[in-house]
């Protein structure tokens, strides 16, 4: 960020002079301030203080005004961004969580600039070049997000549905990380998000699908359980469906190819693409004839693994075990107890969960990665639960309470709750044992996941859902 405020001209020159100056000394950040600012044109101990002694980031709105004289301005706010719009903040801060920021900005035809916000609001006059949207944080190298009004979010949603090559591919890479999470902290309306999302079907570059992949993904888990899923499974397939065909299921490319192919595989097969799910059979069949096993792609494998036992039977399974048993290479082992845990036959669960306590089966340093991936298969997730809760003294007798990976516990099997249920079941299991040990901030971690996840199918699901019925 530092960098993008200065320039990096007179940036690399700061740090040159800083290192040559203490290159046999001990320094400070005030060192480190005192030299960048002999070759900036702002003062950067004043900006750069209010980002690294308080906590957090801005989100920055943009709101587009007329001032008495008829002039059409810009208005800039800012406060200090939270995930969940129902956290309580009680921490403090010396800069009141205001921050010095330069907000940058391009507009539809062309026009660029900026503004200092120093600590509060600025007011710019909007572009007077026709333009009816201005994009913020270009190139996204500021540490804020910007949240626009519902016509400028529009006319962003239309520019890339029509052209989105106007936008470089980290531009729009931030957009739709800004959105989805803008969304999820109640600045913005979901729909705005998913409008954003419609050219999707036309985007190939690998940022924007990587960045959005993991909004897709968490709204999968929220959406999982509840009536709207299928067609939020068809929206994820109608999108990916045309960049899927393109890049198929083979192992080519270079490795922004393979990472992209890698991604768009894994949502056509999680949103049910018939081509995507045979293709991942088909590669099973190969793994289960030992001539062939090692024909599988290492960048295919936790897919092909994963479809090939949640698809299969006994059989399939007995056959990865046995593999898993006798595999030396440890990536490959990880790779073969992650498939085993795909399994959807509830008795197949129970065996391995029973596994955990035998070491000759699962290694003792495994045991807590075992449960990790069961708890990721919403058909294990609830069996899961249930055997944790039933163990919980015995697991304790066998690793401690002060484990930090029996601390982490918790919060992996609980991130997908979302309903008030499941919430109360895990108070009366911390009822039950008060002493969390390692586990203490899992614990309150836990609760306002799950609190947060119930709270946002209360506030979201019904626009979402009619968001869905109205496009799918």
């Amino acid at each position: 960020m530092l960098e993008s405020l200065m320039g990096e001209g007179p940036f690399r020159s700061g740090i040159k002079k800083f290192m040559q100056k203490y290159k046999f000394g001990s320094v400070t950040t005030p060192d480190l301030w005192a030299t960048l600012n002999e070759d900036a044109d702002f003062d950067v101990p004043k900006v750069m203080d209010t980002w690294t002694l308080q906590m957090g980031y801005p989100v920055v709105s943009m709101e587009k005004f007329y001032n008495h004289a008829g002039d059409e301005k810009i208005r800039l706010s800012q406060t200090r961004f939270l995930i969940d719009p129902d956290a309580t903040d009680t921490t403090t801060s010396p800069y009141n969580y205001e921050w010095y920021i330069k907000f940058d900005f391009l507009s539809q035809n062309g026009t660029s600039g900026s503004v200092w916000m120093d600590r509060g609001e600025a007011v710019f006059d909007w572009p007077g070049d026709g333009s009816v949207w201005i994009k913020g944080n270009v190139g996204h190298t500021g540490i804020y997000r910007v949240n626009y009004d519902v016509h400028t979010w529009t006319a962003l949603a239309d520019q890339l549905s029509n052209n989105h090559s106007v936008f470089t591919a980290g531009n729009r890479a931030g957009l739709l990380n800004d959105a989805f999470n803008l969304a999820r902290a109640n600045y913005l309306d979901y729909s705005l998000a998913l409008d954003l999302s419609k050219y999707l079907s036309s985007e190939t570059d690998y940022v924007p699908w990587r960045t959005v992949s993991t909004s897709f993904s968490e709204l999968d888990t929220l959406l999982y359980h509840r009536p709207v899923y299928g067609l939020w499974r068809s929206y994820v397939r109608a999108q990916v469906e045309e960049i899927y065909a393109d890049l198929g299921f083979e192992d080519k490319g270079g490795h922004i190819e393979k990472y992209l192919r890698g991604t768009i595989l894994s949502l056509a097969c999680d949103s049910g693409n018939n081509d995507c799910l045979d293709k991942a059979l088909e590669f099973f069949d190969k793994f289960t004839n030992p001539a062939t096993a090692d024909d599988i792609p290492s960048d295919f494998r936790n897919l092909v693994y994963k479809y090939g036992i949640s698809e299969g039977g006994k059989a399939d399974w007995e056959l990865m075990l046995e593999r898993y048993l006798n595999e030396q290479q440890a990536n490959e082992r990880s790779r073969l107890m992650y498939g085993l845990a795909q399994t959807k036959e509830i008795w197949l669960i129970s065996r391995y969960l029973d596994y955990c306590w035998n070491e000759t089966v699962v290694k003792s340093q495994d045991f807590f990665t075992v449960l990790n991936y069961l708890a990721d298969n919403p058909v294990a997730n609830p069996i899961v639960w249930d055997w944790v809760r039933t163990n919980w003294q015995n697991i304790i007798d066998k690793f401690g309470l002060n484990n930090r990976l029996f601390g982490r516990l918790i919060p992996g099997i609980t991130d997908t709750f979302t309903t008030e249920l499941q919430l109360q079941e895990m108070h009366t299991l911390f009822e039950m044992y008060p002493d969390a040990g390692a586990g203490a901030s899992g614990r309150q971690q836990a609760l306002e996941r799950v609190q947060s996840n119930i709270n946002w199918l209360k506030r979201y699901e019904d626009e979402i859902t009619s968001w869905l019925e109205a496009n799918v």
